[in-house]
């Protein structure tokens, strides 16, 4: 296997035929014969398998739970900020709890 050097064309029967940068071609490819110059041999590469997070425990599995963020209000003045009114100037709507 060897990969293009460098983008080139080339007419062939009458017609233009591109190699680009970085497409391999085979051993045996025609185009070596004439354009050797411009491949170099392809270093085989080994890629490691992606982990992947499983999305939910297999049968048998614990998992651990990592606890939720503390996202509590640590303001002690009171004061939302809006000087106790909405942006069109008038007071703001008593908020209500919901109950069950």
């Amino acid at each position: 296997m060897k990969r293009c050097n460098e983008s080139f064309t080339i007419w062939q029967n009458g017609a233009p035929v591109g190699y680009t940068a970085g497409q391999v071609v085979g051993d045996d490819d025609p185009i070596l014969r004439s354009h050797k110059h411009l491949f170099a041999a392809v270093e085989p590469t080994v890629r490691k398998a992606a982990t992947v997070e499983a999305a939910t425990a297999e049968p048998g599995e614990r998992r651990a739970l990592t606890p939720p963020e503390d996202t509590t209000d640590t303001s002690t003045d009171g004061d939302e900020g809006g000087g106790g009114q909405d942006e069109d100037g008038k007071a703001p709507a008593p908020r209500r709890r919901r109950t069950k």
